[in-house]
């Protein structure tokens, strides 16, 4: 199984590489986080149709970064940090609100561009406290890329495809165990608490006040 597309990524590339994890025996994925790739949400959707899609907060807040003034960068990234962490979806969507009425009239696009995406920017909330900073962004699969480069640089250029697969499945290896050991300790008790408030609201806010302290 690889899948090195050429040139731009795409939603199609996407496609290809879900149906193959589908017709691997992957029958279906919980929880799929992306980083807002044009048509990605629909392929998704296709491939497993079950699964809740979150739009990576963190890449977002970054590419958002860029489109407004420097002065006002720090102060609204922090309002937002207000939204993303707020305890529930009614304090997260009472945070943005505040944040378009102080931010509306200076920057309308950028505030209808976060209205349109914050469904998808908080779909994370729907995991239990102890683990929605896991779901709320891309950046560990992006630290593994970036160490991936970080030591391909130092690398002579490989013989063939075969050394190169070699020396890439073998540090993959060695970062697996290493995230082995710092694994969320709990995880399969807060992943059963994830599969029983889903259908269950009751449940949900339950679990949310005996895991934070938190009456919602």
């Amino acid at each position: 199984m690889r899948w090195l597309p050429g040139g731009s990524e795409s939603a199609e590339d996407w496609r290809e590489i879900l149906q193959e994890l589908q017709h691997s025996g992957v029958h279906a994925a919980a929880f799929i986080v992306g980083d807002g790739l044009s048509g990605l949400k629909e392929v998704i959707g296709e491939v497993f149709p079950r699964s809740h899609y979150q739009r990576g907060v963190v890449h977002m807040m970054r590419h958002s970064s860029h489109k407004v003034r420097a002065r006002d960068r720090e102060a609204i990234l922090g309002d937002f940090r207000r939204v993303y962490r707020a305890m529930d979806r009614a304090e997260a969507y009472q945070h943005f609100e505040e944040l378009a009425q102080r931010w509306g009239a200076v920057y309308p696009r950028w505030i209808a561009t976060w209205r349109e995406a914050l469904p998808d920017l908080l779909a994370f909330m729907d995991l239990p406290c102890p683990i929605r900073v896991y779901g709320y962004s891309t950046n560990a699969l992006e630290r593994v890329n970036k160490e991936l480069k970080r030591r391909l640089k130092r690398m002579e250029p490989f013989p063939n495809e075969v050394s190169a697969e070699t020396y890439l499945y073998a540090i993959l290896s060695e970062m697996n165990d290493n995230f082995l050991k710092k694994r969320l300790k709990n995880w399969q008790f807060y992943y059963t608490i994830y599969q029983e408030q889903k259908n269950t609201p009751a449940v949900h806010r339950r679990t949310q006040t005996q895991l934070t302290g938190y009456d919602q």
